[in-house]
């Protein structure tokens, strides 16, 4: 440096402007690297959003298929009931004709007295 003030003051400012572009330059880098070091933490929540993503439709297609599952279920066992209904209503039905007819042939079995035979016997 020289003793000349007016020498050391403009020797500053350039030596200050040069800093303030290496500081600038620096920020710039750092900006740089954090959005890189952005980017790779997005990709990295980016996939593991993608494997989450694919386990919960992995979990979706297994309960569509319990679903269709108990839904066959469902409807084999409807099918069945309604087919047990109707059988135990034939057997209802074919039991009290049963009975009908029983009760038919023991009406028919019991003797009915006579008109002829009892008018015979009022007239002797």
């Amino acid at each position: 440096m020289t003793d000349n003030p007016t020498q050391a003051c403009a020797f500053v400012p350039q030596e200050s402007s040069s800093d303030g572009k290496k500081q600038t330059s620096l920020i710039d880098k750092l900006q740089d690297e954090n959005r890189r070091f952005n980017n790779v933490q997005t990709s990295e929540e980016l996939q593991q959003m993608f494997t989450t993503v694919k386990l919960y439709q992995t979990k979706l297609v297994t309960i569509k298929k319990e679903m269709m599952q108990l839904y066959d279920r469902a409807t084999k066992l409807k099918t069945r009931a309604l087919k047990l209904q109707q059988t135990k209503q034939k057997a209802a039905l074919h039991r009290q004709q049963q009975r009908e007819l029983q009760l038919q042939r023991e009406t028919d079995l019991i003797a009915k007295p006579s008109s002829s035979c009892g008018e015979k016997g009022k007239s002797s």
